[in-house]
């Protein structure tokens, strides 16, 4: 397993725009599919398309991080067989696995809850925090 770090301060030319490494990805959702559910969870597929403020092109044959909403764990998201190029990367595939309880027990399920009714009614938008696996 591999732990790394997001970085902050300066962007990749050495200037400091002010804007966090999430807010420089400038990640966009869309043709969300739900491919598969339990009892307590949920599996979506999604199409991302981002930023990668780099000069830097990369193939990542896997990439997992952990989904936390105010420092609890609800889910993961995976990118499988994919290629960043700098600038805008279009229709890259995610598939996340929502699952509060099994990721988060009894204070994921709770959290999870109040998070995702917060959603569904406009009150709340974004997840508080992503964590690398």
């Amino acid at each position: 397993m591999c732990r790394a770090a997001i970085r902050s301060g300066k962007d990749h030319n050495g200037t400091d725009d002010g804007k966090s490494p999430m807010e420089r990805l400038n990640l966009k959702v869309g043709d969300m599919a739900i491919v598969d559910t339990s009892p307590t969870s949920i599996t979506l597929q999604m199409k991302s398309n981002f930023t990668n403020p780099t000069n830097y092109t990369a193939t990542i044959p896997y990439f997992n991080i952990n989904v936390l909403v105010n420092g609890t764990l609800i889910g993961s998201a995976t990118v499988e067989n994919s290629t960043v190029h700098p600038g805008n990367n279009s229709g890259t595939v995610v598939t996340v696995l929502w699952d509060p309880y099994s990721f988060g027990g009894a204070k994921g399920k709770q959290v999870g809850a109040e998070w995702l009714s917060q959603f569904i009614s406009g009150t709340s938008r974004a997840l508080h925090r992503v964590a690398p696996t």
